[in-house]
């Protein structure tokens, strides 16, 4: 790929947080919902009673579509654990005093998911390269920025590698969850959107009928199974515990309660240790992505974009110091 010079970590700023001076009286977990809000916390919450339960202190749960909400909640301290996807965990780590603790383990064994580009059966795609030779003519639906299969990977394999800006090449742009771009393709009201594998199997189930009426297109390789945050300001004690609350939840194979939790969760079989290098990959295809936006800009002078390249190169430093590098 020419210009790969540019190639590098995320650019983000990189919010230094002080220690909290006392933990809180109440944890608030912030979940992200492919679905909807009030499914996810009642999925959830068996596994968020049992944590009140086991640090002997309230845990209250809250979920929401935009992530960044969540990443924002965490910023302002009022979320002190977090679900995230990749993308957006790493956006929290930057700006958000937070750092990842564990990742989850999936019940079918798979090391991660995939994102997806989805289209109706009887529309007329034929594949993703019909669909990259007709500029004008589609409509796309993709997740939220802050999305890693709804919006970095597909941005990043299909239309940066391929020289192309999704805006100019669609008639139209819209955003929404999975579950909705899911339905608009099924039901005909967008030609092409984004998606990924593990809510595909949650969508075969729910909604029988429209999955049979969408293929795909386009499949990334396998995305790193998503993080759990923390506060990093809360102490280390409080901090050990939450950790090992999960590490140790379901892993016992007689405790049959606390395994149906975790599959009526999120199809799960547990939680894994993980730090913030779970995030590197996301950050170098964020960075790269950012950079090539910046490079093919022909409304920005040279000599802002050499300006504008060394911000880019030294906030990439700094994430990568929090990231674990060197």
């Amino acid at each position: 790929m020419k210009h790969s010079k540019w190639l590098g970590l995320i650019a983000a700023t990189w919010i230094a947080g002080n220690a909290l001076a006392d933990d809180p009286a109440e944890l608030t977990v912030g979940l992200i919902t492919t679905t909807n809000e009030a499914e996810t916390v009642k999925n959830w919450q068996p596994i968020f009673d049992d944590m009140s339960a086991a640090l002997k202190m309230p845990v209250k749960v809250i979920a929401a579509k935009d992530y960044g909400q969540i990443v924002n909640a965490m910023k302002n301290g009022k979320v002190q654990i977090a679900w995230l996807g990749q993308k957006s965990a790493l956006q929290a780590v930057v700006e958000a005093n937070a750092e990842v603790f564990v990742h989850h383990l999936k019940a079918d064994g798979t090391r991660g998911y995939t994102a997806m580009l989805l289209v109706n059966k009887v529309g007329d795609i034929k594949d993703l390269d019909h669909l990259l030779k007709s500029p004008g003519k589609y409509s796309y639906a993709s997740g939220k920025s802050s999305s890693t299969s709804g919006f970095l990977m597909p941005n990043y394999y299909i239309f940066t590698k391929n020289e192309i800006d999704p805006r100019k090449h669609f008639k139209r742009l819209d955003t929404g969850s999975h579950q909705d771009n899911f339905l608009a393709v099924a039901n005909g009201k967008v030609d092409v959107a984004t998606n990924n594998s593990d809510d595909m199997e949650d969508f075969k189930g729910k909604f029988p009928a429209e999955y049979s009426r969408v293929k795909v297109i386009w499949q990334s390789d396998p995305i790193g199974l998503d993080p759990m945050l923390y506060d990093k300001r809360l102490s280390s004690g409080l901090k050990q515990r939450i950790q090992q609350f999960f590490l140790s939840y379901g892993k016992e194979a007689s405790n049959r309660d606390q395994r149906k939790k975790l599959i009526t969760a999120y199809d799960l079989a547990g939680f894994a240790k993980a730090d913030n290098r779970l995030l590197r990959r996301i950050a170098e295809l964020e960075s790269f992505s950012e950079q090539y936006a910046l490079m093919i800009d022909d409304k920005i002078p040279s000599d802002q974009k050499d300006a504008r390249f060394k911000e880019l190169f030294r906030k990439a430093n700094e994430t990568n110091r929090l990231l674990g590098g060197g």
